[in-house]
């Protein structure tokens, strides 16, 4: 099932034959609870044989379809009305997962053969309450998009119809509950024919679905009063009768993710402008800045800005400024740190590998980020204390400004590769500055990880005004030089970057007096590289002089 070069045409022919001549296993008596042995051996064969179908409509041929193609897809229908299993929203890839092997084996067919009706079991299948096959669309989505560029549209909304459910209030009668999921699920069903409608050429192509607005409220129910004293603040808050399901909505947009390039499909932008504002809100845009929100769509930001990342070559400066940096930079200090720090890792993904973002976007995204940073109170925290350690949320978005992942007690690494920092120039005066600002030690460790990747001459400048500032602010610091390993990490820089750019460090060079005072006091300090450092410059200034 998940590599097509162990199947052969053969192979799926023995498959589909073997799988029509399976026993059918005997469900449960009715009122019995307990699972029994037969029901884990009834889920297995059902995912054997939707396997073998998918295997069949993927590698059998033209002929081998036609002649089967009845049975596979009653197969694939009867896994698709599959009982709910909440294990699917957590667990990635087709295997296991009935309903996903049967959506990507839906789509294998329409490839073989364009049916209208298929299509229609396609959006009921994105349309159930049931998420699980997402990850079907994962795995044909590129396909889907092939056969007609409109149809990964449409199962997106319809997806995103049903995302929008009725909310259970326990002192509800139980038939009032149903017929509210009643009417959701006809709501649903209409929207499933309006797509049909539109992809058949009888109407214009249907909007976005609207999501349930779920402002963040403060975990703590308290305001400024008059005075700057806190008062509590006693909101009866209402809980609307219907509510966004964001986790299965993040499934669906998540599972697109191989079609996000806004060059090829520009319909993605609608996307973004549609739910935009709502992310925003549900984030914490409407909270003071210290305000920490009682929960957030995490699931939902991660599919969400990892699409608007790739969505950014389609912007103008401008509109990155008022529909990307704007709106993230007034979040609440730690919704912002979360949301800037997935984000921004994810605009390095498309622009180290060359996605059409420009250079000059690149950076205005970053250095609007890092300038919020170095405004907030955790920032200010940690340079006042010159710490050692940082907080949970503020530690992150540090470690990505300077190209770094840092994530529970790992140390921090560099996401870059040697081929990523041929492009790094661009950003060098924002580290720079960041780095001559905070002084303390996360930032410290993050930008020599980033240059040690592979230094460059470029950096000479960046290393040289850094190490000046570090050592303004740790003068004699044995544990900062010595034992945290910073002055050793400094000096090997610099030695690289001599090795591949002597001329730098000539005695009529700018930056030689610096370098000169930096290593004199790292050497009174005990640093035994920067001695060896020395050593080579002043046998380079000698042959240079001999030369001469």
């Amino acid at each position: 099932m998940n590599d097509a070069s162990r199947s052969s045409p053969a192979f799926a022919g023995v498959a589909i034959e073997w799988a029509k001549k399976q026993p059918t296993i005997p469900k449960k008596e009715e009122g019995e609870e307990e699972e029994t042995d037969d029901d884990h051996r009834r889920s297995m064969q059902q995912e054997t044989i939707v396997t073998a179908a998918m295997i069949a409509a993927r590698d059998g041929g033209s002929e081998l379809v036609a002649t089967h193609e009845a049975w596979i897809r009653d197969t694939f229908v009867r896994a698709l009305n599959g009982k709910y299993d909440p294990v699917h929203r957590v667990r990635a890839g087709l295997q296991f997962n009935p309903m996903a092997i049967a959506f990507a084996g839906m789509v294998l067919l329409l490839k073989n053969r364009f049916n209208i009706d298929d299509v229609h079991t396609l959006l009921q299948s994105a349309g159930n309450d049931n998420p699980a096959a997402t990850h079907g669309l994962a795995a044909s989505a590129e396909l889907l998009s092939e056969i007609d560029e409109r149809l990964p549209r449409s199962v997106l909304r319809c997806a995103f119809a049903a995302c929008t459910k009725p909310r259970r209030n326990w002192r509800q009668p139980e038939s009032e509950h149903t017929a509210c999921v009643e009417r959701r699920r006809q709501e649903v069903a209409k929207a499933i024919d309006t797509e049909l409608a539109w992809l058949i050429g009888k109407q214009e192509e249907p909007g976005w679905p609207q999501f349930t607005p779920d402002p963040a409220r403060p975990r703590q129910r308290f305001t400024r009063a008059p005075g700057n004293t806190r008062r509590n603040i006693h909101e009866d808050h209402v809980e609307p009768d219907v509510y966004t399901d964001h986790q299965a909505a993040a499934l669906w947009l998540g599972s697109a993710a191989s079609l996000f390039d806004v060059n090829k499909r520009p319909w993605l932008l609608d996307i973004v402008k549609m739910y935009g504002a709502s992310t925003y809100i549900a984030n914490g845009s409407e909270l003071e800045d210290d305000d920490d929100t009682d929960h957030r769509p995490t699931e939902w930001n991660s599919s969400f800005f990892k699409l608007l990342a790739y969505c950014l070559p389609g912007l103008t400066s401008a509109q990155i400024d008022e529909t990307v940096i704007l709106p993230i930079t007034h979040l609440p200090d730690q919704a912002f740190f979360d949301v800037m720090t997935s984000f921004l890792r994810e605009v390095d993904a498309v622009y180290f590998n060359d996605y059409a973002l420009q250079d000059t976007f690149a950076v205005q995204i970053r250095s609007a980020f890092a300038k919020k940073i170095m405004t907030t109170r955790a920032w200010n925290r940690h340079v006042r204390d010159h710490s050692t350690s940082t907080e949970l949320h503020f530690g992150p978005a540090i470690a990505t400004v300077f190209f770094n992942d840092y994530w529970g007690f790992q140390p921090p690494k560099c996401y870059l590769y040697p081929k990523g920092i041929d492009r790094l120039d661009p950003f060098l005066p924002l580290l720079t500055e960041v780095a001559e600002t905070g002084q303390f030690f996360l930032p410290v460790i993050t930008l020599l990880n980033l240059l040690e990747v592979a230094p460059r001459g470029s950096h000479l400048p960046v290393v040289v005004a850094a190490g000046k500032t570090w050592l303004a602010t740790h003068p004699d610091s044995k544990e900062f030089w010595l034992d945290q390993g910073i002055g050793r990490r400094l000096c090997s820089l610099l030695q690289a970057i001599f090795a591949t750019n002597p001329t730098m460090f000539g005695l009529n060079q700018p930056l030689r007096k610096d370098i000169d005072g930096l290593l004199a006091s790292l050497v009174r300090m005990g640093v035994a590289e920067a001695n060896r450092v020395e050593e080579n410059l002043f046998s380079a200034a000698q042959t240079e002089a001999e030369t001469a």
